[in-house]
Formats: structure tokens, C-alpha cells, sequence
């Protein structure tokens, strides 16, 4: 989404800014902000950036805002220490809508390609893995988004730790 459009990590960084996100922090190319703000005013700071999001690109996209605690424990818990598969090449975390429900999912999921399984869904997250199959990848995020019939964001695990790692 960055760099795309006219959305540039500058750009982005000052809708968060503006919105009343304090010391906004990008990392790479994704669009993945960390901030400090209460509690209560994320739901207003949701809404002036997807706005602002809408103003740039010309259509909606949603953000998904997890506080810092939340993947914290996410990473504590190491979720892909326990994944079903061996043959694992990529690890994904997909971020759900607020009123989203995966509990009609029979895990392990495979797509039809094989090349990714969900293997665990919570209420906020769905926990896949990609493989290789004939050389080839597949990223999590359609396959996800198919499945539960809403919009996610997906991300590599490695830059969820990154997050927690640098946090603001």
C-alpha cells in the first residue's frame, strides 16, 4: 500500500499525526504504524486515517489497530512454535475485523493449491503457514479473506517481532 498512489510513508505518518496519534513510527513497506495513544481515542483515529486514507487513494481501505500489549502476548505465546507443518516457508498473521467470527472454520484449513494452511483462528487472528508446492507461493491473505468473507491484513511474522521488538 506504501509508496502506492500517492501514499507515501510521509503521508501516511502525518494522517496518523493529524488524527491525534502520538510519535507515529512507520516500518517498511506495509503501512504498519505503531503509536502511543488512550485506549479510548482509537476509534476516532481509526476513522480521520481511513478517511484520510480515502482523501489520498480514492477509496476506502481499513485499518486494523492492535495495541502493543496484544501482539506482545501474541509473540509471547509463539504460536508458530506448535504449526502443523515441517515444510512451513512462510508464517502469516491475518488481522480480523472487530465483529468478525472464525469459529466456523475446520482447522487445519488447506487451500486447494496446498500451498496454504490455517491452523489456528482466534477472534482477532488467523495463523497460517505457506509452502512451496512446484516452486511456487501463495500469500495467506486472499485465501483468509475468501474464507471468512471479510476483508484482513496479513503479515509475515517476522514483522510482527520486528514490531515488538522497536516498539514507539
Amino acid at each position: 500500500m506504501i509508496g502506492r498512489e500517492g501514499l507515501h510513508r510521509e503521508v501516511l505518518l502525518d494522517l496518523f499525526d493529524s488524527a491525534g496519534a502520538g510519535t507515529p513510527r512507520s516500518y517498511i513497506s506495509t503501512g504498519n504504524v505503531s503509536f502511543s495513544s488512550q485506549v479510548t481515542a482509537l476509534p476516532d483515529i481509526a476513522a480521520s486515517v481511513e478517511e484520510g486514507i480515502d482523501a489520498t487513494i480514492g477509496r476506502s481501505e481499513p485499518i486494523f489497530i492492535r495495541p502493543m500489549s496484544h501482539l506482545a502476548d501474541l509473540v509471547a505465546d509463539d504460536p508458530f512454535a506448535d504449526a502443523p507443518y515441517d515444510d512451513a516457508v512462510e508464517r502469516t498473521v491475518s488481522f480480523l475485523p472487530a465483529d468478525t467470527d472464525p469459529s466456523h472454520l475446520e482447522l487445519p484449513l488447506e487451500a486447494t493449491s496446498g500451498r496454504v494452511s490455517i491452523f489456528a483462528a482466534t477472534t482477532t487472528e488467523i495463523l497460517s503457514v505457506g509452502r512451496s508446492v512446484g516452486g511456487r507461493t501463495q500469500g495467506a491473505g486472499g485465501f483468509v479473506e475468501r474464507e471468512l468473507g471479510c476483508r484482513v491484513t496479513s503479515r509475515a511474522w517476522s514483522t510482527v517481532l520486528s514490531i515488538v521488538d522497536n516498539p514507539v
